[in-house]
């Protein structure tokens, strides 16, 4: 009996919360990036795109890796044998092989037996088996499965095994902050780091742990269980939300906020930074190349101290119809906080945007509506985007958010 209340009193927890976590999550994930061979796989607002450094070509691959144009990417991953990991928002977990252009789909579960999937995040380890994420879940594709902790308001949102072969885990806990998590391990091997969500990961050569949180960045000694914490003031570089992170391989920590591209080499931060750099939410390091997505849907890269920003293709479902205002197919009004969107096509979402290129809010449409509300109160003000998702494609228009 105390186990069927236990169960059920989780049950209303997570329900009530599952709204708060989602917005949170939605858009923050920053696995969008990854590398295979000559290729920059990038997980974009409107597909999945292949980039090709010999020659230049950049094309949406969305199709090729036998996924649905619709689809929302959460994540993409390369392994070492050539097999792309991706992650579905609507479906699930896929394996695209690169080398027999085979896919297929590895975990479709959903949070909590629900149709929302939390697809974040995914690493290798030395056996050359994958494990990714699924909400507070992580999984083997050999087939063990865990959560990281007790708490059930939390997301996996990165991971990355060290030289040791330990699987370490960020996380993003409306009720504990973020966690670096030993995996696999001991039930001793959590360590919290309160009042922060933890949205990127990184280990630089020394097995120490870097961290992009919500209110900083901070590194994680396994050997002392120290973290420290970098301001901004202290360490000269700009303040900002600082939201992903990677290692390159001279050892340098490069980090990214919206607007910032961060080096760390040490002993000092240096930022950069240029006309038309916004809405950055992914870094990837490369040889002497610094990789970046941006979700204004450019691919930018960053070497010898210039800037260079690439364009991506859409599906042909997530083109942007670009519609004169009288024949307008939707109506986009805001007031009092609260969007209202309506038209006479079935709207299956709404994403809003607020001035920095953030996701602030994401609302599931049943089939067949042909309205949607979002409640948009203390999350955005000024010009915004609303992002609407249709039966016939994509549609996005601007608004004033009061």
């Amino acid at each position: 009996m105390k186990v069927l209340y236990k169960l059920l009193s989780v049950m209303l927890f997570v329900a009530f919360y599952a709204d708060a976590f989602a917005f949170y999550a939605d858009g923050r994930y920053t696995n969008r990036l990854t590398k295979t061979g000559d290729y920059i796989f990038v997980a974009s607002e409107n597909g999945l795109v292949r980039y090709d450094k010999a020659n230049g070509e950049c094309v949406n691959f969305t199709a090729e890796a036998s996924m649905a144009d619709y689809t929302t990417f959460t994540m993409v991953y390369g392994d070492s044998r050539g097999r792309l990991f991706m992650g579905s928002q609507e479906d699930g977990v896929y394996c695209c092989d690169l080398n027999t252009g085979q896919t297929a789909k590895m975990w479709s579960f959903g949070m909590f037996g629900t149709d929302k999937f939390y697809y974040f995040a995914a690493a290798e380890d030395s056996e050359g088996a994958v494990v990714y994420s699924d909400a507070v879940f992580y999984i083997c594709e050999t087939g063990e499965y865990a959560p990281v902790h007790l708490s059930m308001v939390a997301f996996i949102m990165d991971m990355e095994f060290d030289s040791k072969g330990r699987l370490w885990i960020a996380v993003s806990d409306f009720a504990y902050g973020a966690l670096v998590y030993d995996a696999w391990q001991s039930s001793e091997s959590g360590y919290f780091l309160e009042d922060n969500n933890a949205t990127s990961l990184a280990i630089d050569r020394n097995d120490r742990i870097w961290l992009a949180c919500d209110n900083g960045i901070i590194s994680f000694d396994p050997a002392t269980r120290q973290a420290t914490r970098y301001d901004p003031g202290e360490y000269g570089f700009p303040g900002a939300d600082y939201i992903a992170c990677d290692v390159d391989d001279y050892g340098n920590v490069w980090f990214t906020s919206t607007h910032y591209l961060l080096k760390y080499d040490g002993e000092k931060f240096e930022s950069h930074t240029v006309y038309g750099y916004n809405g950055a939410i992914s870094v990837l390091c490369d040889g002497d190349d610094v990789w970046v997505y941006s979700t204004d849907n450019k691919l930018i890269r960053f070497r010898d101290g210039e800037f260079a920003f690439i364009d991506m293709p859409a599906t042909e479902a997530a083109r942007v119809e670009e519609i004169a205002d009288g024949e307008r197919e939707f109506s986009v009004r805001c007031s009092g906080g609260v969007l209202s969107v309506s038209g006479t096509k079935g709207i299956s979402r709404l994403n809003v945007y607020d001035a920095a290129g953030r996701c602030v809010r994401s609302v599931v449409c049943n089939d067949g509506e042909t309205s949607a509300v979002a409640d948009l109160s203390g999350l955005c003000s000024g010009v915004c985007v609303a992002e609407i998702f249709h039966d016939g494609g994509r549609t996005t228009s601007l608004f004033m958010a009061d």
